[in-house]
Formats: C-alpha cells, sequence, structure tokens
C-alpha cells in the first residue's frame, strides 16, 4: 500500500510533525530535508523527471513519499546497508536501488528520463 502525500498533507507535516524540515542549497537548487533532519546518515533525491515519483522508503524507515518534478528532498535515515523503491507516477515502473551510507554520509540519487 502507498502513502500518497499531497501538497497540502505534506506542509502540515513539515510545519506540525516535523518542524525541523529546512532547505539545504545544493548548487543553487533547494533541497528540502522532509524526515530525521539529524541523520545520523542522509539519502537526498533528485527528481529530474516530468512526472511525480514515488520513493518508497519502508525498508529502512516507515515512509514514502511522493516527490514533484524538480524536487531535490532530503531523508535522514540510519547507517548501513539500504534497499529502497523509486516509482514512476503510474506505477508501471519501479527500481530498486541499494546503498550504503556512514554517519555523516549522503548518498545522492538523481532520477532522470534514463533511470527506469
Amino acid at each position: 500500500m502507498k502513502l500518497l502525500f499531497s501538497p497540502i498533507l505534506f506542509a502540515l507535516y513539515c510545519s506540525f510533525l516535523f518542524p525541523a524540515c529546512d532547505k539545504d542549497n545544493n548548487g543553487g537548487k533547494s533541497c528540502e530535508t522532509v524526515v530525521n533532519p539529524n541523520g545520523p546518515a542522509y539519502l537526498k533525491v533528485i527528481n529530474d523527471r516530468d512526472e511525480e515519483i514515488f520513493v518508497d522508503l519502508t525498508n529502512v524507515i516507515p515512509l514514502g513519499a511522493q516527490t514533484r518534478p524538480g524536487a531535490c528532498e532530503i531523508f535522514g535515515l540510519p547507517t548501513g546497508d539500504h534497499t529502497i523503491t523509486i516509482e514512476n507516477e503510474s506505477g508501471t515502473a519501479s527500481k530498486d536501488v541499494d546503498f550504503s551510507v556512514s554517519t555523516g554520509e549522503t548518498y545522492t540519487l538523481t532520477v532522470d528520463d534514463n533511470f527506469f
């Protein structure tokens, strides 16, 4: 089951549940920290597609997030080896991504037109 976040619901989560949501400037691209701003490790997802993507982090933390086109989102994660799933907007294509992060590290994932 997907957890869908509308822009309004997302704003409510940021303002009420996660007051530490903030912006990180990534070479001119503003990145929003969605959850766990203190990490201790991080996943940065950049959506360079013309459609929303779904970032399924439920194998790591209890969160799934719709990520709009052009968005850059940062997720604080525990350290270690992780597998997440990225789906396209229609749910017709998905890809598992394996990565490892240590304390203070950020794994950057760019989802572009050639991703799936």
